[in-house]
């Protein structure tokens, strides 16, 4: 008997009940994820390590991203617009979930300036021949870079007019110059990964405005609006919780998704 005949009634087995076996598969991995989350919040805890610095995972662009920055980032910038809009809809269920149904209590109870929301930033770069290039900038787990988007009427969007009139190139604001000095500014760390309360899309929207030199009290009061996120404290179990989960995403991101296996 050969290793092909005792394989051929497994594969026989799988291909007849695939959705049996993906479900299975899945409810494995998600015993796994938490036993993975639970062992390593008490190691971290015993070790003393920061339970908010286990997610360093990204110390360059996105294969998307910087395609995007190679094909544009040297065109200088017309415009920059402050863009902020709702959480999408799987957010709030999830932060609802974490906070134990708190989160949905202080939104109905809170007025609307205190609406939590997600920050970014649109680059209107000149392009040759007269022609403009709308580029959007924001960070979620990771920097993203894209020129697939669409405005809606859900944003609140705000023009930021920058003075790119100077005729010496090596001062012209251009997309990859402004994120080279943000970047060595703040660090590889802080600007390539994001942190759920430490380093989040609000802080570094301003941290490009303030390489801009554009980070002024009402710009800094447009994106930190939200004060919510100061009222709800998450708990150092939430906190790590939140982590494993960006781990996990990071590691699909950065060596499958990145690769293009699919």
């Amino acid at each position: 008997m050969n290793l092909a005949s005792i394989l051929e009634p497994i594969h026989e087995y799988i291909r007849c009940n695939l959705i049996t076996v993906v479900f299975f598969l899945l409810i494995a991995l998600l015993i796994v994820f938490i036993l993975f989350t639970i062992v390593t919040y008490y190691a971290y805890k015993w070790l003393q390590i920061g339970l908010d610095q286990n997610n360093m995972f990204f110390y360059k662009y996105n294969k998307k991203s910087q395609q995007i920055l190679d094909k544009y980032g040297d065109y200088p910038v017309e415009t920059v617009y402050l863009v902020r809009q709702p959480f999408a809809r799987i957010i709030n269920i999830v932060i609802n979930i974490f906070t134990l149904g708190q989160y949905n209590a202080m939104i109905k109870e809170s007025p609307e300036n205190n609406l939590p929301h997600h920050s970014l930033l649109v680059f209107r770069l000149k392009l040759e021949n007269k022609q403009s290039k709308f580029v959007l900038l924001e960070k979620n787990n990771c920097i993203n870079l894209t020129d697939n988007f669409v405005f809606n009427h859900l944003q609140d969007i705000k023009q930021i007019k920058i003075n790119n009139k100077n005729k010496n190139k090596k001062t012209t604001y251009t997309l990859k110059r402004i994120l080279e000095k943000t970047q060595s500014r703040i660090g590889p760390e802080r600007f390539f990964n994001w942190n759920l309360c430490k380093n989040n899309c609000h802080e570094f929207t301003k941290e490009v405005l303030v390489t801009l030199g554009k980070l002024t009290k009402a710009n800094q009061e447009y994106i930190q609006r939200d004060k919510m996120i100061y009222i709800i404290k998450p708990s150092e179990f939430t906190l790590h919780l939140v982590n494993s989960i960006c781990i996990v995403y990071n590691i699909v991101e950065k060596y499958v998704l990145d690769k293009n296996y699919f």
